[in-house]
């Protein structure tokens, strides 16, 4: 029996052999995130975990430019900015803890870096 089958990679397709890459049918590549798909991630993260009260949007349009990061990486920062519900005034600095080793991690800009 024959099944349609999906292949997903994280890595570079120049460290996939070429002998892998010539099976495929069609490919996708997708690019980092711009400035405004993080806005609008941002954005809609906030409002899922119920975070406008902490997070306004001024301080939205910031954490986009300064954290490049996936839609993944905002809204893992955000579930434990819900979890530690920290005061209004220490919310900048648990972003910024939680972001820098991310954005480390991940090899993306970090403004704070």
């Amino acid at each position: 029996m024959r099944a349609p089958v999906i292949w997903i990679s994280n890595a570079p397709a120049e460290v996939m052999d070429e002998s892998v890459r010539r099976r495929f049918d069609y490919s996708i590549c997708f690019e980092r995130l711009n400035n405004g798909q993080r806005v609008a991630i941002w954005r809609n993260q906030v409002a899922k975990h119920g975070l406008e009260a902490l997070i306004p949007e001024a301080k939205i349009d910031e954490y986009a430019v300064k954290y490049e990061t996936s839609a993944g990486g905002i809204s893992t920062v955000l579930e434990n900015v819900k979890r530690m519900a920290p005061e209004p005034g220490k919310v900048d600095e648990l972003v910024a803890t939680l972001m820098k080793p991310h954005c480390r991690l991940m090899g993306v800009k970090d403004a704070n870096a």
